[in-house]
């Protein structure tokens, strides 16, 4: 569960970093999904309904020393929550047909 979290977190991330891209807004090296989120709230208020994934900002940090113990319904709403800011920015980014 721990790497299902953790991989989720790292497509969120990834995901929000292509939308601040696309819109070519500078970010720094980050983790924070709340900082990435607020970034891109200022482009497109829409965005809002991501704030859930403020959650997966954590599990970046599964790979470092101090192991943080996710269980399998966590790892399950990392990947679903994963799953739609995925949708909603490929939709943004005119990615994926409507």
């Amino acid at each position: 569960p721990e790497y299902s979290a953790y991989h989720s977190q790292q497509a969120v991330e990834k995901y929000l970093k292509a939308f601040l891209v696309k819109n070519k807004i500078d970010f720094p090296k980050t983790h924070n999904i709340y900082f990435l989120l607020n970034l891109c709230v200022q482009i497109d208020k829409d965005v809002e309904i991501l704030k859930k994934a403020c959650k997966l900002t954590k599990y970046a940090y599964i790979r470092y020393p101090g192991k943080i113990e996710v269980s399998q319904e966590e790892a399950e709403e990392a990947i679903e929550i994963a799953k739609k800011v995925r949708e909603f920015v490929l939709k943004k980014l005119k990615l994926k047909e409507e």
